[in-house]
């Protein structure tokens, strides 16, 4: 099963200049101008959130730039439909993540276990798990420096964690807007003169 978001720009939503020009140039052809305007707004958006920062300082995993490269556009004589790949849905709406085939979630807390899975650093022998059972928290895993020498902490072992929705996710409706607009004009201006 597949899963995404779909943004979507339909000849109804249109004022009714708009509707006017889509009638004298083609719906097709000005959807299409509305869907490619849109689509590059929404990359552009995903291409400024992968330039920021990791909040620990970590390298990044690429997250922002693999949801740009998944989205895409359709358009048709009445809408432009701009369709947003599935793992945005959990930085637009946020919730709660369980574990699957497992008992518990191993966060990364630090930046040398940030886009790594604590089995990867297992398997190199990097790590120790200690048990704490604390409510929510089941864990931790720390890092060997030395035999017998616990060192850092890098990842807390939970049973879930609860993400809060990221209102900055997508574009705003206004940006989306008025890249819609704009490429209306550009449109207009290139097809009707």
């Amino acid at each position: 099963m597949s899963a995404s978001i779909n943004i979507r720009l339909t000849a109804n939503g249109a004022t009714p200049a708009i509707r006017k020009l889509g009638e004298r140039l083609g719906g097709r052809v000005l959807h299409q101008a509305i869907g490619a305007a849109m689509l590059s707004a929404v990359q552009e958006h995903f291409d400024r959130r992968e330039h920021e920062p990791n909040k620990m300082g970590a390298p990044k995993t690429g997250f922002w730039a693999k949801i740009s490269a998944g989205t895409s556009v359709t358009s048709s004589e009445t809408e432009a439909v701009v369709t947003i790949p599935a793992p945005i849905l959990q930085k637009l709406y946020g919730g709660t993540i369980r574990p699957v085939n497992s008992k518990a979630l191993a966060f990364p807390v630090s930046p040398r276990s940030y886009g790594k899975t604590a089995r990867e650093m297992r398997a190199d022998g990097e790590t120790k798990f200690v048990p704490l059972n604390r409510g929510n928290l089941v864990g931790i895993i720390t890092s060997i420096e030395a035999k017998g020498v616990v060192g850092e902490v890098l990842f807390l072992v939970v049973r879930q964690v609860t993400q809060a929705a990221d209102p900055n996710a997508i574009p705003s409706t206004g940006s989306l807007m008025k890249a819609a607009m704009d490429a209306v004009e550009e449109s207009a201006d290139a097809l009707l003169n």
